[in-house]
């Protein structure tokens, strides 16, 4: 918006000899939407890591408590069956 008004003003601007007064509040605006474009680049690789971690970490609390609920050792076949599993139920995860 600030761009705009001072592209929509620029011969009064030039006329009066305000542009350091001017570029001085368009920097200001331009930090400002720099520091939330960041802000916002962090929270999106965040969510995304956090979204590729899930369905691993799925699997491993799941084999952790079988494996600590019912005080058996963890076998090939329990560890394969359980990844088969989340990796089945991965896709549907991706339309939630």
């Amino acid at each position: 918006r600030l761009t705009r008004e001072l592209l929509g003003g620029i011969k009064a601007i030039k006329l009066n000899a305000w542009e350091a007064p001017f570029g001085g509040r368009i920097e200001r605006a331009r930090d400002a939407e720099l520091g939330l474009m960041r802000r916002l680049v962090k929270l999106r690789s965040l969510l995304s890591a956090l979204f590729t971690c899930t369905p691993t970490l799925v699997a491993v609390v799941m084999l952790a408590a079988s494996t600590y609920a019912y005080r058996t050792p963890l076998t090939l076949k329990t560890a394969m069956t359980v990844l088969a599993t989340v990796n089945l139920l991965r896709s549907p995860l991706v339309f939630l």
